[in-house]
Formats: C-alpha cells, structure tokens, sequence
C-alpha cells in the first residue's frame, strides 16, 4: 500500500493516487529536512519509488543506490556465459566507444558507449524490466561503473551487473566475441 504524506491536502495525494494507479493510502504530515514529502509510492512493478514534493507532481528517485562503483554487484565471464548459454532474460551493454565496439565486442552485446552525461534519448536501448551486465575495457571496470552508477541515480535502473575484468576477462578467458562487419 502506497503512504502519502502531505500537509496540504489529500487532494494531491488522491490526484496521484488516479494518476498513477497506486492505492491511496494514509495521509500524515511529515517534515522532511524542511520539505514536505507528497508521496513515496511505487508507480509499477518493477519502477523505482517516486517522491513528490508538496505542491510540486514531478519524481525525484529515491532508490537504494551503491554509493560508489565498488558497491555495484559484479558477475564473473563465467557466470554471464552461464546465464547467456541458458537464454536468461539479460541484456549485454558493452560502454565502449563505437570504434572499440565495432573491433569486438561480447556476442550479442548492444553498444551503449560511457558518457559524461548519459542522454535520457539513448535509454530506448536499455529495458528496465532486465538485468543489464556492463563492461567496458577499464582495468576496474571505471567507464561500465560510472554508466551504473547514471543509469541507477539518474534514470532508476535497479538491476545491473558489472561484468568483472570486463572486455580483456571476457576475451581471456575465449568466450564467444562478435566484430562490426568488415572489421
């Protein structure tokens, strides 16, 4: 059951509440670091919670993000086999430049390159609803973590994966690569 919260009225809470499909529920004032907090609620399954501010209807995530890279959850180049060798649900994102991409990549990957700022247009290639498994060709997977970490503060993503040792792991160890044609 969704809680709202909100000094103003249950009004808000109730708009939301037919807005988004989630159950109404209580309604308590709460001060939130001088803030009032409308709302935290799950909007679907499987999407991140969303807070609302009185007065204002736009999200702000809230999620239970890794404080840093080293936080991410990593899976070995024998596990990610396993799992690709199975059909598990997953999607492969390979964050290096096109360039490096087109040399080689983990079969079946998708190109999705590490940017300072990631593009909310680009996110088209990225399901929520999967676990996405990240590499780059970083000794500490630093391109592939700091995409993670975006994808997770900025956009919500909940279930990613580095690949740990990333691109030269994978291609070490003689798992199945892919090239751009003619490359």
């Amino acid at each position: 059951m969704s809680r709202c919260f909100c000094a103003k009225s249950t009004l808000s809470c109730l708009f939301f509440s037919i807005t988004f499909g989630v159950p109404f529920g209580p309604v308590l004032p709460v001060a939130l670091s001088s803030a009032l907090v409308l709302t935290s609620a799950r909007m679907s399954v499987g999407e991140p919670r969303a807070l609302f501010l009185a007065g204002d209807l736009s999200p702000r995530v809230s999620l239970n993000v890794p404080e840093s890279i080293d936080e991410i959850p990593r899976i070995t180049p024998q596990e990610l086999k396993k799992l690709m060798d199975d059909k598990a649900d997953i999607v492969v994102v390979d964050n290096q430049p096109k360039g490096a991409y087109d040399m080689g990549h983990v079969k079946g990957a998708v190109n999705f390159p590490w940017a300072t700022e990631i593009d909310e247009e680009d996110l088209w290639k990225l399901p929520r609803n999967r676990l996405l498994v990240l590499y780059c060709a970083c000794t500490h997977e630093e391109d592939a973590g700091d995409v993670a970490m975006q994808l997770m503060k900025k956009f919500g993503y909940k279930t990613i994966k580095l690949l740990q040792g990333g691109w030269m792991e994978w291609e070490k160890v003689g798992y199945p690569i892919e090239k751009a044609k003619g490359k």
